[in-house]
């Protein structure tokens, strides 16, 4: 897994200095152990132009020699030896209080199932989620290693915070980030809760089954997607079957009953076996609409978009050896360009890139800060749906100042809305009407930082991109994520976290009988939007050093990508995948526990225990378990994950008194951290909520916001629920 770390560097020695910038070069690192996790960290931190320092073999414990270099930047600990034979933050803290270290584990301290010793292993924090038993039945093992991700992408977001913090201060920093904490993240739509059980999520009723994936007639699939009567009118055009298109957009968000839902399912079915999968992709993203074939993640490596667009690097050679030399694929996480000097005009991200190399890393002044790293900052949040607005999300959470501009419409997915704008304000415009987008103009000459997600070239076409934004603000720092990237001929195509997963072969990876199965939780949405938080301190750290505004790019495409970085280097290589450590399920009169067999003795002592404890409960199991030292968890179902209390004993979940909507819960994912806060925030505001004080802020009289309310420019609150 260490060649993560290394395909990343080599791709970079190899990239001009267009490309893009290195916005960590000057930065060095070094890896404690071998997990995953650590891996791609790494491979986050080396695609910035990080360099990774070697840490020597054969230390105590097996554990990697220590070596107490203060040149050394950051230091990732993914050990999984107990305390007493791993190397400690203390030690290195003490040689060096500059020192960034970042500590991975499976749980928090306060959760029930803590332990020094940690797995690091996806299969055992997925049980604990709940990954496992999305459906509630059988443990299904999540083949994806979402824990390891959210927590190498959760840790990229406080490595930078903390150089900012450490900039500013001269002091370190100890993260302490349990992938179980991280891994939540993904789970957080399904375990938000309104008290009010009559706020339903439309998502949950009956409503045209567009969102699915479709048989065709050559024997592929297509994953459909769309959230408006255009997309249905696309798909239908193409189909032939345009009498439809009335009644299948009434019933878009609601149908009368499930067996509505039944009959159109069998006609949309009968309708897509009609014609091949590709026929079925080009023409109707030609129509408008959004389809995507199910590929393998082969297919993907050698899609002609996903070179234009560098999503995958490829020419980068492996080491020699038994391996051979063969090429592997490399994805940059986020991509980052500068625009030139504070105050200048101003160019278009793609041809502004950077004409000189990033300098070193500052050097750390003297003070203190255990503040909100992001304190004073202000984001203006155009984005919609669940990853722009968590990007959003997670600037708030360290201390930005966020205002979310929401057309004057009621969102989608309401449940999904709570989730992900807690922590901002909101004001609603109409951003095609002139006054709406000066405005929007308005705030962002104000801002820091601009967040948005929609396909390359609209905002632009709405006089709101990057160009605009930096002749009203020469260090902007403005951050574009959408499906499938800023390059390439699918950059203008519409798509949703389900088409990202259909184009990249998350969903063929998990074909059951040849169908290609949906990942059951918004793997890519979550991470991408996490991943634009990544770039966007990257580029507030650029900005500032250099007084320039840089714009940052990220896409579903290329998350799921990064996600499946090792996978796809497998697929391209024609090798096989890294083999999973070794779990297995047992059956219990009351669930399901996870086992992770590490040796041979493990098995011997298993076979004993079961034979014991045959029929008893997952307590008495995890407690003989435990007692042997065998590493095991409960496989949760969401339902037991939600009543069990672990989530509370965590701090991993907020419960409040919604302004418009009475008591509710939510998850708050959050590391402990040495040197700073995070917050929760406030409870995601109705779309426009804040209009009033949001004008007043930019002067507006009560006078003028009444005329911009007449004239339609502007909103009152748009009600999330009816």
């Amino acid at each position: 897994m260490s060649e993560l770390v290394n395909n990343a560097a080599r791709s970079l020695a190899g990239a001009t200095a267009g490309d893009a910038a290195q916005l960590l070069r000057g930065a060095r690192f070094m890896r404690l152990g071998r997990s995953r996790v650590g891996a791609m960290l790494g491979s986050l931190l080396a695609c910035q132009g990080a360099r990774e320092v070697r840490s020597g073999e054969g230390g105590a414990g097996g554990t990697p020699a220590m070596s107490l270099d203060p040149a050394i930047d950051i230091v990732i600990d993914d050990q999984t030896a107990a305390a007493g034979t791993r190397i400690e933050a203390a030690d290195w803290r003490r040689a060096d209080p500059r020192v960034i270290y970042v500590r991975f584990t499976d749980f928090p301290r306060t959760h029930p199932r803590w332990s020094d010793r940690s797995t690091l292993v996806d299969e055992m924090i997925h049980a604990e989620l709940g990954l496992n038993r999305i459906g509630g039945g059988v443990p299904d093992p999540e083949p994806l290693s979402m824990a390891s991700a959210y927590g190498a992408i959760w840790g990229a977001i406080h490595v930078v915070a903390s150089l900012k913090a450490r900039d500013e201060s001269g002091s370190g920093n100890h993260v302490e980030f349990p992938l179980f904490a991280a891994g939540i993240t993904v789970m957080a739509r399904k375990l938000l809760e309104l008290d009010d059980k009559r706020l339903v999520d439309p998502l949950t009723i009956p409503h045209l089954p567009l969102a699915e994936i479709y048989a065709c007639a050559d024997g592929r699939h297509v994953q459909m997607q769309g959230h408006s009567g255009r997309f249905v009118e696309a798909m239908l055009k193409v189909g032939g079957c345009m009498e439809w298109c009335e009644a299948a957009s009434t019933g878009l968000h609601l149908l009368p009953d499930r067996a509505s839902e039944e009959m159109w399912r069998a006609r949309l079915s009968a309708m897509f076996r009609e014609h091949p999968a590709l026929q079925w992709e080009e023409q109707i993203n030609a129509a408008g609409g959004a389809c995507t074939v199910c590929r393998s993640r082969a297919e993907w490596l050698n899609v002609e978009h996903a070179d234009a667009a560098g999503i995958i690097v490829k020419g980068v050679k492996g080491p020699a050896g038994a391996a051979g030399r063969e090429p592997v694929p490399v994805v940059p996480a986020v991509r980052a360009f500068a625009a030139g000097p504070a105050g200048s005009a101003g160019a278009g991200a793609q041809d502004a890139g950077l004409r000189s190399a990033a300098p070193a890393m500052p050097a750390a002044k003297a003070g203190a800060n255990t503040g909100l790293p992001l304190a004073g900052l202000r984001v203006v949040d155009f984005a919609i749906i669940l990853a722009g607005p968590t990007c959003g999300r997670t600037l708030a959470e360290l201390g930005a100042e966020v205002i979310k501009i929401d057309a004057p419409v009621r969102p989608t997915s309401m449940y999904g809305w709570l989730d992900v704008n807690r922590g901002k304000r909101s004001i609603a415009l109409d951003l095609t009407r002139p006054t709406g987008r000066d405005i929007a103009l308005r705030l962002m000459a104000k801002a820091d930082v601009v967040v948005e997600n929609f396909r390359a070239g609209k905002m632009d076409k709405l006089g709101l991109g990057f160009a605009d934004a930096v002749r009203r603000k020469g260090d902007i720092v403005y951050a574009s994520l959408n499906a499938f990237d800023f390059g390439g001929s699918w950059a203008e195509r519409a798509g949703w976290e389900h088409n990202a997963q259909a184009a990249t072969g998350m969903q063929m990876a998990r074909a059951r009988d040849g169908t290609p199965q949906m990942v059951p939780v918004p793997v890519n949405d979550y991470s991408t939007g996490l991943l634009g938080a990544y770039g966007v301190l990257l580029g507030l750290r650029r900005a500032r050093a250099m007084g320039t505004a840089v714009w940052v790019g990220g896409s579903l495409a290329r998350t799921a990508s990064f996600i499946q970085s090792e996978e796809l280097a497998a697929a391209m290589s024609g090798g096989r995948e890294h083999a999973p450590a070794p779990t297995q399920a047992v059956r219990c009169a009351d669930g399901w526990v996870r086992i992770l067999i590490e040796t041979p003795e493990d098995s011997g002592k298993l076979r004993q225990i079961e034979a014991s404890l045959a029929g008893g409960t997952c307590a008495g199991l995890l407690a003989r378990l435990r007692a042997e030292g065998i590493p095991a968890v409960q496989e949760l179902t969401v339902a037991e994950l939600q009543a069990d209390g672990s989530l509370d004993a965590a701090g991993l979940r907020v419960s409040w008194q919604h302004p418009h909507w009475g008591a509710m819960q939510q998850i708050a994912a959050r590391p402990e951290v040495s040197g700073f806060a995070s917050r929760a925030g406030w409870p995601a505001p109705d779309p426009g909520d804040n209009t009033d004080e949001i004008l007043a802020g930019l002067g507006y009289s009560r006078p003028e916001i009444a005329d911009l309310k007449r004239s339609g420019a502007v909103s009152e609150r748009v009600a999330l629920f009816s």
